[in-house]
């Protein structure tokens, strides 16, 4: 074969890998993002370039409103798919920054590109350190709770906010530990993910860098636009990023319980369980099961279901109760002739409160449809409480073994208060005075 033809055939078999390559990715992200499409459909899309335009003016009253000498301007923007793209530009002038935002935007995406939300930041206040003073503070903030963007130079132009800093672990210790922690491999890739292979951070003590913090403007297609809370110091920052709403109203309570309950229903699989969590700096599901979350969140969406009335979430709601009560829910049958019910969790432990939260949402099922089929299996979770209450005290047992009903743990976090509730819940929904009262 000639060096052309072998170069022509290298050729031919890089295109064809790359080729595969994006069509594997697509299969992913389509498997992977499946259970998100139902509720993205209720988003409507529009033009990046549209939304911008739109933006435009509304940032600028608002950046000149708050009398910032130095602007720094951030764009988050994402079809709903894939995670925010965020482009950034520094400046003094309003106008020179946009422009130069607006030119990075046409390098990033040079044909037309489809985005569901828009978040605009500016930077709002800032204060510069060194390295080790920074790290310090990192000591004292609890992981993935750091609330400041970092840059890398006094003129923001290395610059990350943080969400960039904690979605990508930058501040994520190797070890397992409870303290935020500066991961220099992460915030290296990540930064040259942003910023070109170029960029070479020095991480050194005496180097300088710049902690702030932003305000920032929600726009959506069709909505009118949504200012967002800023941090502006303290421990919590609890309503950061959150939508500023003067007060909740009927329109926006019902909408949070329509989309909410759409996406727990597609979180759901066939066999009835759920998509437990996913890691989000790691995009990998969290490998481990919680019934008794499985118990709350069908609870959950059966409260969901009296407003919204859904079909579809209707369907998941059987499909969860099914999987709760014939494999999470486990049956006894004693010597005594009494048969309990317990549910079950990891570690093969039945808790005081699993129980609980069952009777919880099958009460809940039971009032809304009318339908009797699970009141044995209610009355059978009800005496498994029973049984984990000492007749002579009243004390309640938190933890049993589920191969042998043994205590594993006589106390483990207040369970009680809630138990009572729920049994109150079932013999006041039910009748069962003779049966419950004895509790007091």
């Amino acid at each position: 074969m000639t060096k052309r033809k072998k170069k022509n055939a290298l050729t031919s078999a890089l295109r064809a890998q790359h080729v595969l390559k994006k069509k594997q990715s697509q299969i992913r992200a389509n498997t992977h993002f499946r259970p998100l499409r139902t509720v993205l459909r209720t988003f409507p899309e529009t033009w990046l370039t549209a939304m911008l335009e739109e933006a435009r003016p509304v940032l600028e009253q608002a950046i000149q409103a708050s009398c910032q000498k130095r602007i720094c301007i951030f764009l988050s923007f994402t079809d709903g798919v894939r995670r925010a793209r965020v482009l950034h530009a520094p400046g003094y002038d309003f106008g020179h920054v946009w422009k130069n935002l607006m030119r990075t935007v046409q390098q990033v995406h040079p044909k037309p590109f489809k985005i569901r939300w828009l978040r605009v930041d500016w930077i709002q206040d800032f204060q510069e350190k060194t390295w080790a003073e920074l790290k310090r503070e990192l000591s004292l903030s609890k992981r993935n709770y750091f609330r400041y963007g970092i840059a890398l130079d006094e003129n923001f132009n290395h610059a990350f906010l943080e969400m960039e800093l904690n979605a990508n672990a930058m501040l994520y210790p190797e070890k397992e530990q409870a303290k935020a922690e500066l991961n220099e491999a992460n915030f290296v890739r990540y930064a040259k993910t942003r910023f070109g292979n170029g960029i070479s951070p020095d991480f050194s003590d005496d180097k300088p860098v710049c902690t702030f913090t932003t305000e920032a403007i929600l726009f959506q297609p069709g909505k009118a636009p949504l200012c967002l809370h800023g941090y502006s110091g303290g421990k919590e920052g609890r309503d950061t990023g959150r939508r500023i709403l003067e007060q909740l109203d009927r329109e926006t309570t019902c909408q949070c319980i329509r989309d909410a309950s759409i996406f727990l229903a597609d979180q759901l699989n066939a066999k009835g369980r759920f998509v437990y969590g996913m890691h989000p700096c790691f995009d990998r599901e969290i490998n481990t099961y919680n019934t008794l979350r499985h118990a709350s969140t069908t609870y959950s969406m059966l409260e969901a279901w009296e407003v919204t009335q859904s079909e579809s979430l209707k369907a998941a709601i059987d499909r969860s109760l099914g999987c709760l009560t014939k494999e999470l829910i486990r049956s006894y049958s004693l010597a005594d002739g009494r048969n309990p019910a317990f549910l079950v969790d990891l570690d093969d432990e039945i808790k005081l409160g699993g129980n609980a939260v069952c009777l919880l949402a099958l009460v809940k099922y039971t009032e809304l449809t009318e339908d009797k089929q699970f009141l044995p299996l209610m009355e059978s979770l009800a005496l498994g409480i029973l049984l984990m209450q000492n007749p002579d005290t009243g004390q309640f047992c938190h933890v049993l073994h589920a191969a042998d009903l043994k205590v594993k743990e006589p106390f483990r976090i207040i369970l009680k208060s809630r138990s009572f509730l729920y049994l109150r819940r079932l013999f006041s929904s039910k009748g069962f005075e003779d049966s419950f009262l004895k509790l007091g």
